[in-house]
């Protein structure tokens, strides 16, 4: 009866060993991946960083206001049938 003992102890042990290992690892591995993810993401943003600063044309000017005039444009109410209403504008030079 006390070897049987023994053992439920023994067993007892040994599985809470292994749950503190296992602990353990898992542990390890949530901060290994926090920090992998915090480099990562510093690696992709000097990327982004460099990129726009060897590509940074100057932008043109007729182009920006284009987008301008276009964006205006899409702020505008539309008609029931889809088409844009007349902007103050187009009335003035009538």
């Amino acid at each position: 009866m006390a070897e049987l003992g023994l053992v439920i102890a023994a067993i007892t042990v040994n599985v809470g060993v292994l749950w503190l290992f296992v602990g353990g690892i898992k542990a390890h591995l949530d901060d290994s991946l926090a920090i992998l993810s915090q480099e990562l993401a510093e690696v992709v943003l000097k990327l982004t960083q460099g990129v726009s600063a060897a590509a940074g044309e100057a932008p043109n000017p007729a182009q920006m206001m284009l987008m301008q005039l276009i964006q205006g444009r899409m702020q505008q109410q539309r008609g029931p049938d889809g088409q844009f209403t007349s902007s103050p504008i187009e009335k003035q030079d009538r």
